[in-house]
């Protein structure tokens, strides 16, 4: 109803954080309002992401107002948020903004709890979340070699299916299964954060 058959549409969204209702959205009247989850941008690395690229989609800062009182009481964490979303269903949540790998690993999770799974729609551009991998050098951490290994080991095709089984990117750019292929933007620098987190505290 929101977006068609098509992508996802940051002008389809903003329509429906506008409008409210459903019946306005021409869908059902009994389904109600139409409500965004998102995670606290102040505690949680994918509510400052998801507000981000809601900022970058209107090129204007006080986009932040109508994000925020969509908004009502956001869980601090990604996981609390799914958790959410998958056991409450369309009653509590129409769209949420969660980390791809996350949304793919718990498909099966929410199909088993609700009867049907939901729709993986990415926003394209989206911006990267980067794993990283490190061994510390120390007396106590063994020696340098066998961190040498150890990445090795991680950057491995077996180890890499078994993270893209998980709903993660491979390191050489090889997508998991229901994967989107979208424009990745490199994750926002510390300036761009802290801009977006004063729009956030400062909005009514």
């Amino acid at each position: 109803a929101l977006f068609g058959t098509g992508p996802f549409r940051w002008p389809a969204l903003k329509k429906a954080l506008e409008q409210s209702n459903w019946k306005d959205l021409g869908g059902q009247e009994s389904w109600g309002r139409f409500n965004l989850r998102a995670t606290d941008p102040a505690r949680s690395n994918s509510g400052q992401l998801a507000m981000l690229l809601w900022l970058r989609s209107q090129g204007r800062d006080q986009a932040i107002d109508l994000w925020r009182r969509a908004l009502y009481q956001p869980p601090r964490s990604t996981d609390i948020l799914l958790r959410e979303f998958i056991a409450t269903g369309p009653n509590d949540g129409d769209v949420a903004f969660v980390y791809e790998s996350i949304a793919l690993s718990r498909m099966d999770e929410a199909r088993q709890r609700q009867g049907s799974s939901y729709t993986i729609l990415a926003p394209d551009p989206s911006y990267e979340t980067v794993l990283e991998a490190a061994v510390l050098e120390g007396k106590a951490n063994g020696r340098l070699a066998d961190g040498a290994s150890f990445i090795r080991f991680l950057r491995s095709d077996a180890q890499q299916q078994l993270l893209m089984d998980w709903g993660f990117r491979s390191h050489d750019g090889r997508l998991p299964a229901n994967a989107q292929t979208i424009q990745v933007l490199p994750s926002p620098d510390q300036t761009e954060r802290d801009r977006g987190l004063r729009l956030w505290t400062a909005a009514p």
